[in-house]
């Protein structure tokens, strides 16, 4: 798997978030998007970690 795609950065955010570490969760997705604006998958990964952390809308 591309070490840089949107579907990587997704498998990241997941494993860092399992792991109990929502904060680098966060980052890997901001980092995504930052690579791949306006995806689809990270723009919904972030909404969906936003929701899980009380957080407004990104």
């Amino acid at each position: 798997m591309n070490m840089d795609s949107p579907k990587e950065f997704h498998v990241r955010a997941k494993e860092a978030e399992r792991a109990g570490d929502p904060a680098h969760a966060k980052t890997i997705i901001e980092q995504g998007l930052a690579a791949h604006p306006g995806n689809a998958d990270l723009l919904n990964s972030a909404g969906n970690f936003a929701l899980k952390r009380g957080e407004p809308a990104v």
